[in-house]
């Protein structure tokens, strides 16, 4: 699996569509009242679905980095107990196999890790190939270390000792970041939800003012104008808040 790329399921393709819709129709009414309200949002969904795309790989990774650490503890444990690098990856399995179902990502990878050792490659070879694929820099850095440590006759438990504590430490960390900018988060949310509910508000208890705001070039004109605006405004939101460490 190539995880700097992100494949949808049917599911997950229907739920991202009617969502999607069910904003571009609310919003080309808000807006505009018109059908072709409609039709200038829903092209836009095409940012939204490289928005939510980036989400899901952000994710994605992120948990791809919560079970390595646990691949590499269970390792670790075994290279203590005296055995070979390639026995304790095939071992890790029965023991993360308690924690993680076989469509996780972690057992995935440690069955291609075995199919790999079957065909008689280098477990260096194997890692090297994970890190590249994982595009999670952690990883592809023990990778290459580990590569150049099997070669060399370096200390493997201290080098997987020290990505566990490099890796944990950036985890804890992001979550630590997280926590201080969910009241921002939560901030921005109801931000962006004030400007529909002014429009609804002037809608329904201001009616005769709110009829020169549609279907005329001016009321068009300054509704386009706020829903740009308003949609600059939330990816603004969403790039502040979006804290890489």
């Amino acid at each position: 699996m190539n995880y700097s790329q992100y494949r949808r399921t049917k599911k997950e393709w229907i739920k991202l569509i009617f969502i999607w819709l069910s904003v571009s129709v609310s919003l080309g009414i808000l807006f505009y009242r018109d059908v072709a309200g409609i039709a200038i949002i829903l092209p836009f969904g095409i940012i939204y679905e490289r928005l939510n795309r980036r989400k899901a790989l952000e994710k994605r990774r992120n948990e791809l980095s919560y079970q390595f650490v646990e691949f590499l503890q269970v390792a670790v444990s075994s290279l203590k107990a005296g055995t070979s690098l390639e026995r304790a990856v095939t071992g890790a399995k029965e023991r993360l196999g308690t924690i993680y179902g076989r469509e996780d990502m972690i057992i995935k990878e440690i069955a291609l890790m075995e199919s790999g050792l079957r065909m008689n490659i280098n477990i260096e070879d194997i890692l090297y190939d994970f890190g590249k694929r994982s595009g999670i820099e952690d990883i592809n850095q023990f990778a290459e270390v580990c590569k150049l440590a099997k070669r060399a006759g370096g200390n493997l438990i201290k080098i997987m000792e020290h990505t566990v504590g490099c890796i944990v430490c950036k985890i804890n960390v992001e979550k630590e970041i997280q926590s201080i900018i969910s009241g921002k988060k939560l901030e921005s949310r109801l931000m962006t939800a004030i400007l529909p509910l002014i429009l609804l508000y002037i809608n329904f208890a201001m009616a005769d003012m709110a009829k020169k705001l549609y279907h005329n070039l001016t009321g068009v004109l300054l509704m386009t104008a706020v829903l740009i605006l308003y949609a600059v405004c939330y990816l603004w939101f969403e790039k502040i808040t979006d804290i890489k460490v």
